[in-house]
């Protein structure tokens, strides 16, 4: 999604080939990894007693 928005805005501003397509799609990733390291590493709360997530 990000690499298609990064070739609009060369279409459109006349950027130099594919560079926006490029920083787009370099962007989409990071922010695709920053969401799943966001969602997985967020540590288990040891003082649950309500049974709550995974269990030890």
């Amino acid at each position: 999604m990000w690499g298609g928005i990064g070739w609009l805005l060369d279409e459109w501003l006349n950027i130099p080939k594919h560079l926006g397509a490029f920083v787009g799609m370099v962007l989409g990733a990071g922010l695709g990894l920053y969401l799943i390291v966001k969602r997985l590493g967020q540590p288990e709360n040891p003082n649950n007693d309500q049974g709550e997530g995974r269990e030890r």
